[in-house]
């Protein structure tokens, strides 16, 4: 019989819904496209969708599906992997912090979220991104 592999993050209870890496992909999709200096409509545009989607999804209240994921990643040039990877390792980094490990913030809000990931930034952790413009 063919054994499951183990979950790489089988050392924590998955205790959190898996709209929370949803959040942390809306995060992201916005750094970047600010990175960019681009609007939200131009990269709606860009990805054949509106650009009050594309502000639901910023603000981690949406759903991706695989293909609207994959077309703004286009739309950014962005690779949808590398995309997803980051937000995988950013949304780890933001249940192990002290401010969810405190019971300070509730990690399932955005804002929350939002705040922590600013900060994360701040203090250098993700280095510098590129500017594409």
């Amino acid at each position: 019989m063919k054994k499951t592999p183990q979950s790489a993050r089988s050392d924590r209870p998955d205790t959190y819904p898996a709209y929370l890496s949803n959040i942390f992909i809306g995060l992201l999709l916005r750094l970047f496209r600010e990175n960019r200096t681009l609007t939200q409509e131009v990269v709606a545009e860009l990805a054949g969708c509106h650009a009050s989607y594309l502000s639901i999804i910023e603000n981690g209240k949406a759903q991706l599906s695989i293909r609207t994921f994959v077309e703004l990643c286009q739309a950014l040039q962005l690779a949808p992997a590398d995309l997803f990877v980051l937000a995988s390792v950013l949304e780890e980094s933001y249940l192990d912090s002290d401010l969810i490990r405190s019971g300070e913030g509730n990690p399932e809000d955005p804002l929350t979220a939002q705040r922590w990931l600013q900060g994360f930034i701040q203090d250098g952790h993700l280095g510098s991104l590129d500017r594409k413009t």
